[in-house]
């Protein structure tokens, strides 16, 4: 099961580069055609929030980006984890999620935009606090649209609502994300 995990998270950082080294040869070639993007973001569902950075290439003819998500939640938070039908433990952990994810920018003037994004993404942990018990790993979707405040020709501030159906938390929130 271990390997099954490794072999994934591989795969993943395998194939995004390779993409992301074909679109940077292209570059080469082709004059602003791509570019270099990073960014902070924050994640806020009900249970604990996400801090975390992405860093991707940008198509700037159609406003397409493939990013690499890494992000954590800052502090240990609750988990509730069923033991039998009406029977539940909780436990404390710390939460990463890590993966590939793709979104688009439609502009609607100079100023303003809207997004979409999707990706799959690993989520994984460390041991629950205090115990030997290891936290559930999972590849899980991530879906989100918002909107995109332009600041500068190269810095976007993104209000979004995301679904992530994460182990033990709540699947949606609002995020917030300044892109560079």
């Amino acid at each position: 099961m271990k390997k099954t995990y490794l072999n994934n998270s591989i795969f993943t950082v395998i194939f995004f580069i390779i993409c992301a080294s074909q679109v940077h040869s292209q570059e080469k070639y082709n004059t602003g055609f791509a570019r270099g993007t990073g960014g902070i973001n924050f994640y806020f569902p009900k249970e604990s929030p996400y801090i975390g950075a992405n860093f991707g290439i940008m198509n700037t003819n159609n406003n397409l980006r493939a990013k690499l998500l890494f992000a954590l939640t800052p502090a240990e938070k609750k988990t509730y984890i069923k033991q039998s039908s009406n029977f539940y433990r909780r436990y404390l952990e710390r939460r990463y999620i890590f993966g590939p994810v793709l979104d688009k920018h439609f502009s609607i003037s100079n100023d303003f935009g809207l997004s979409l994004e999707a990706g799959y993404i690993h989520s994984f942990g460390s041991r629950y606090a205090g115990t030997d018990i290891k936290s559930e790993k999972k590849w899980v979707p991530i879906l989100g649209g918002g909107v995109d405040i332009i600041i500068s020709e190269s810095v976007i501030l993104r209000i979004s609502y995301k679904y992530m159906p994460l182990p033990s938390t709540d699947n949606q929130g609002i995020g917030f994300s300044l892109i560079i």
